[in-house]
């Protein structure tokens, strides 16, 4: 059967080519423009084989040509089953997400990769997973958009409702059992049962800058006590004079977030606040918004040679460093020529400036107020003490790696991984990989100069390198590599099996 299979480019153009596979998986791209490509498979029902992921990178020189590229392919994981309140009836509209487990940054969580509502049956399938442990969350229809006023009462008393729970039928997350789900897996018949529970409201006014009420705005609500997973944050309903509610909220403490609409995107003012949701509802809640504080700065390319960067290439970002604080972003700013940059309406809170490599550039250092601030938490809750600069160095580093291959060879290719191995970058330079050639050769290019710990396993995953843990249990068979600013480093590394299973 034909497999279909499509060549994206990588480059500043974008663009790319697309073939279909004879019956035998064989495929060809004739007269392919030299440049950096990522080549992507996809078959219905079927899945990337590869843990580090479901894209090739490869190198195409003019006049050159590459060979042996293969794509193993898994049949998908499926989860199916029904959605039923306190009575048995079937649920329409339940929100059923499937979670994979992610690190970033350090952080553990639980993020919704796929998901679909339950239909009048209050059936459900989930195709298309990949395999590993995975938790159900369900969310009763209409939950995050506030749902039905209740009214202050004792706990004893309170209204209840429907909210998020988690299979095999709990509220907490911590306490939800993970599904194993393994290549063509289908997990069906999980029947859960929805069941009611407290719920109260957050009632407030929103004023803007000057004290008056605010016209036109959003107002959410995030849990902040149960980090890891649940629902990104409830909606409530915003009205004309300033007034706001959010209903329908189990126990917990909540950061509530006000965010003007009007103003342009460098002006959307905003506030918060922080409560706790226990023995009844809260009501008069005040945020009052602030057009936020002004961050301005420069970026800096240092060590040009042959390849010219111009600062405006560039982007200068802010990533929330607090969860639940995503709707606090703020837009990337564009330095102008001269590297100078403005960020207006930064709302105060805890951030992180990423650590990108842009053009054969990488970020070298950030400073505010004269202070070190690479990889670290910058808190702005009081303002910014300073302008930023921002250093970018073209004088990357690069590893030279090799490993001895088995006999054997295996359906696909090992994989090479370096992470810090100063714990405290790990936060701004998340793991890298790099593919193992038919000869046991791979190269990283374009590092910060450091020490780095180096594996090559037959499959790996990304996103477990980055969990703490778990390098805690695989550094015993790290490589340690040290690499100068625009030296070259070699490593010779054992191959070794991943740890996890699928």
């Amino acid at each position: 059967m034909a497999l279909p299979i499509w060549l994206g480019a990588m480059m500043a153009g974008g663009g790319g080519l697309a073939v279909l596979t004879d019956d035998e998986g064989k495929f060809v791209f004739d007269a392919v423009p030299p440049g950096e490509y990522r080549v992507v498979s996809s078959r219905t029902g079927f899945i990337a084989a590869r843990r580090a992921g479901a894209a090739n990178q490869v190198s195409v020189k003019a006049g050159g040509r590459v060979s042996n590229v293969s794509f193993p392919m898994l049949p998908q994981g499926v989860i199916a089953g029904r959605v039923l309140d306190e009575e048995g009836e079937p649920v329409q509209g339940a929100q059923i997400q499937v979670m994979n487990r992610r690190v970033q940054r350090g952080v553990s969580n639980w993020v919704g990769m796929r998901g679909n509502a339950s239909n009048d049956l209050g059936e459900f399938r989930i195709a298309g997973i990949q395999p590993g442990k995975v938790l159900l969350q369900i969310t009763p229809p209409g939950m995050r958009r506030g749902g039905v006023p209740v009214s202050g009462r004792p706990a004893e008393n309170a209204s209840q409702g429907y909210v998020t729970m988690y299979y095999p039928g709990v509220l907490d997350p911590s306490q939800a059992m993970p599904l194993d789900v393994r290549p063509g897996t289908e997990l069906t018949n999980l029947d859960i049962t929805l069941r009611k529970t407290d719920v109260f409201r957050i009632t407030g006014r929103a004023l803007d800058t000057n004290g008056e009420p605010m016209q036109r705005f959003i107002v959410t609500a995030t849990r902040v006590d149960q980090t890891g997973a649940g629902p990104a944050g409830f909606s409530g309903g915003a009205r004309n004079d300033g007034t706001f509610q959010i209903a329908n909220l189990p126990a917990g403490e909540y950061r509530v977030m006000v965010r003007r609409l009007t103003g342009g995107p460098q002006n959307q003012a905003g506030g918060m606040a922080t409560v706790s949701v226990n023995s009844g509802d809260v009501e008069g809640l005040v945020v009052q918004v602030s057009d936020g504080f002004t961050v301005t700065g420069k970026v800096e390319v240092e060590g040009q040679s042959t390849t010219v960067i111009s600062p405006r290439s560039l982007r200068v970002n802010l990533l929330p460093a607090e969860a639940g604080m995503i709707m606090m972003g703020t837009r990337p700013a564009a330095p102008a020529e001269d590297g100078t940059f403005t960020m207006q309406g930064v709302t105060p809170g805890k951030y992180r400036i990423p650590a990108m490599t842009v053009g054969g550039a990488y970020l070298a250092e950030v400073q505010i107020g004269g202070q070190d601030y690479f990889g670290k938490e910058i808190d702005l809750t009081g303002g910014v003490p300073g302008p930023v600069r921002i250093v970018y160095r073209t004088d990357g580093a690069t590893i030279q790696g090799s490993v001895e291959l088995p006999e054997t060879k295996a359906m696909t290719p090992p994989v090479a991984v370096i992470v810090p191995a100063d714990a405290e970058l790990r936060a701004a330079l998340q793991p890298q990989q790099a593919n193992v050639d038919d000869t046991g050769s791979f190269q990283f290019k374009n590092l910060r100069p450091g020490e780095y710990l180096l594996w090559v396993f037959d499959d790996a995953d990304l996103n477990e390198m980055s969990d703490p843990d778990f390098l805690l249990m695989v550094q015993e068979k790290a490589v340690k590599v040290r690499v100068a600013a625009a030296q070259s480093a070699t490593a010779k590394a054992r191959l070794s099996a991943w740890p996890l299973d699928y």
